[in-house]
């Protein structure tokens, strides 16, 4: 079994790997489908079509565009595409008279809501993919967004499939029920059910004159950890999101225009899921497989290591205290850069002979 285990300190060496330079760089374009329940289905491309593919699924109040932007530029020679999680950014979900996407202004009585389970979100994936006739792909998610590919292997398969990478998602959320898997370690939860509903039921209170005035906070709570401040301080750190000043403004920009009802809705569909079993599937798939897990990460990581373990073959990259964080591709050098130097070399060593095949 290959091991890959890089604990990584503030000042650890950046490796030789170089990242591509400015002649590999890529615009990034959106576009948009229509799926088979009529929604709108947002996607974004970096990159040359007729490169190997690497479709992402995002993480929660995460924007697709920027992940196929860090992406695709840490991974010159590959077309990534990043589907639009539903509610986020101009996606479906939601109606209100002539607008057709989710407005943090249309309050939870107004118009319609429709599609925010699990279901829903692979069969995007899957439209998108079928769309763009990507027969092969490797296939990334991140925190939730690997929620979806989990799902989408259980309802698709896994063929065309050329690799993957577990980007620190547990494949069991919550502290209570039997996993499917009986070998899942016990007591590990990335929240308490108490948290789940506490989420669920606040993220969708709406003020008229307001809008969803909790959005703001329970992002913060929900990326921030015991701290409620995703801002990392390297003299303290907690398990969290835990982004730099400037990249959590980026992000914040985004998620806190998100429609809380349609969040709640979300959230509980893929924090109630058990995706232990399916890695069994992905295991009799003999697919290269890269698992991420942080010391600092709002996910625990004996989760992590637990995935790594079910799958021979597979590379565990597990970051130390410092910086081993959930949005650990947002750091700041060097261990952003070691991380995406990381994904790199496991992509063009393990993923692009196959993808070339």
């Amino acid at each position: 079994m290959t091991h890959l285990r890089t604990a990584i300190t503030a000042t650890a060496a950046i490796g030789s790997l170089a990242l591509g330079g400015a002649a590999m760089a890529s615009p990034t374009t959106g576009h948009t489908i229509t799926g088979n329940d009529g929604e709108r289905i947002e996607y974004f491309t970096h990159g040359n079509p007729g490169e190997p593919a690497l479709m992402i699924s995002p993480a929660f109040t995460g924007s697709a565009k920027l992940y196929a932007q860090k992406f695709g530029a840490a991974l010159p020679g590959w077309f990534v595409v990043a589907t639009q999680l539903r509610a986020h950014g101009t996606g479906g979900g939601c109606t209100d008279g002539a607008v057709t996407w989710c407005k943090s202004s249309q309050a939870p009585w107004q118009g319609s809501y429709s599609g925010f389970r699990m279901s829903r979100l692979t069969a995007d994936v899957q439209a998108v993919r079928r769309h763009l006739g990507l027969t092969r792909t490797a296939i990334m998610g991140h925190s939730i967004g690997m929620s979806v590919v989990t799902g989408y292997i259980d309802t698709y398969g896994t063929r065309g499939i050329t690799g993957m990478f577990v980007y620190d998602q547990s494949p069991k959320n919550l502290d209570v029920g039997q996993p499917e898997v009986a070998s899942f370690p016990p007591g590990i939860a990335t929240y308490p059910v108490s948290a789940l509903n506490t989420f669920t039921d606040t993220f969708g209170v709406f003020e008229r004159g307001h809008g969803y005035v909790n959005v703001p906070t329970n992002n913060r709570l929900m990326l921030g950890g015991p701290t409620g401040n995703p801002v990392f301080d390297p003299a303290n750190p907690q398990p969290a999101f835990l982004l730099r000043e400037s990249d959590w403004k980026q992000w914040q920009k985004f998620a806190n225009r998100l429609n809380g009802k349609a969040l709640g809705l979300m959230f509980w569909s893929t924090i109630t899921q058990d995706y232990t079993d399916t890695y069994r599937v992905v295991r009799d798939s003999h697919m290269p497989v890269l698992v991420y897990g942080g010391k600092s990460s709002i996910v625990p990581w004996k989760a992590m290591r637990w995935v790594h373990q079910q799958l021979p073959g597979s590379e565990f990259m597990l970051f130390g205290t410092q910086v081993g964080v959930h949005g650990a591709f947002l750091n700041p050098p060097p261990s952003g850069t070691t991380f995406m130097r990381r994904v790199r070399s496991f992509f063009e060593r393990r993923i692009r002979p196959r993808a070339n095949a």
